[in-house]
């Protein structure tokens, strides 16, 4: 666990901490509830000799702030402060200094009045409607000073997959989808153009292999599909799996993958500057020809 300074919340555990706990409170867990998982969670933290400060400390003050601050945690978490040598043998003389100001304004704070419960609102999932196999296409609006963009007048979304990953809340059950993207010079109408046009690969590459798919967000997802055309169902023409990277679950990858749609088209232009970037090595700079699996 990191330690970044020597507030309350100026640690991985604390940080954690407040998260998780309001995270039960969204999904519509109870307060005793709530309080159980996360004793739970944490379990090793609190046997920690170091860590059950940061801990406690973290819990009480967001108990406090939420007004749902036991007695018992209280009087737990004050009497942790009046023995809390172990916390302060951590840091050297100016942040055990500061420290102890915190433990001051931290203390202070637990014998004040505990304010009124805070209402919680409860987290709603997102579930795309999109099917798998549906493929939409909206007119690019780039300015006339775009150059690298020029070329390509629309974009096509292809729905290879649905999957479940919460961007908001953790366990809410977002279902969001993956997607291939292309980009044409003219109206897709058919399968063949679609099929035709050029696959927009990431301007990273995994082990060598291009990457194609695409997650995404749902910040203002509703909004952005006011924005597509639906063209139809099909069973699309994907790339050998041998020569583009497979897509994984694990929350890394869909931070580098991730599409916000409010910022669709930068993202898109983004990407194509990248492609075009011959001073940095590092970077693919190719899109994949359609049908032929033809770097250009």
């Amino acid at each position: 666990m990191g330690t970044w300074g020597p507030g309350i919340f100026q640690n991985d555990i604390s940080e954690d901490v407040r998260f998780e706990y309001k995270t039960q409170l969204k999904l519509g867990k109870s307060d005793e509830i709530a309080l159980s998982q996360l004793m739970l969670k944490f379990s090793e933290e609190i046997d920690d000799e170091e860590g059950k400060y940061d801990f406690w400390f973290s819990l009480a003050s967001v108990l406090y702030d939420m007004g749902r601050l036991t007695e018992n945690i209280k009087n737990f978490t004050l009497n942790l402060i009046e023995n809390c040598e172990g916390d302060l043998e951590r840091w050297n003389t100016t942040d055990k200094n500061k420290r102890i100001k915190e433990i001051k304004k931290l203390k202070n704070k637990l014998s004040l009045p505990i304010p009124e419960k805070k209402k919680i609102s409860l987290a709603k999932p997102f579930y795309c409607k999109w099917k798998v196999n549906d493929v939409f296409y909206c007119k690019l609006d780039f300015n006339e000073s775009d150059l690298i963009a020029q070329n390509f007048k629309y974009v096509i979304i292809l729905v290879e997959d649905l999957v479940v990953h919460d961007v908001v809340v953790e366990g809410l059950g977002d279902i969001l989808p993956i997607t291939l993207i292309k980009l044409s010079e003219s109206l897709p109408s058919s399968l063949s153009d679609v099929d035709n046009a050029l696959f927009l690969t990431h301007y990273f590459t995994f082990k060598g292999q291009n990457q194609l798919r695409f997650m995404w967000y749902r910040n203002n997802f509703r909004a952005f599909e006011k924005k597509l055309c639906y063209l139809g169902n099909f069973n699309f023409y994907v790339p050998d799996y041998k020569c583009i990277a497979s897509f994984t679950t694990s929350s890394s990858d869909h931070a580098d993958l991730g599409i916000f749609p409010n910022n669709f088209e930068n993202k898109i232009k983004c990407i194509l500057e990248y492609h075009n970037n011959y001073e940095n090595k590092y970077y693919n700079r190719y899109l994949i020809n359609g049908l032929n699996n033809i770097k250009i």
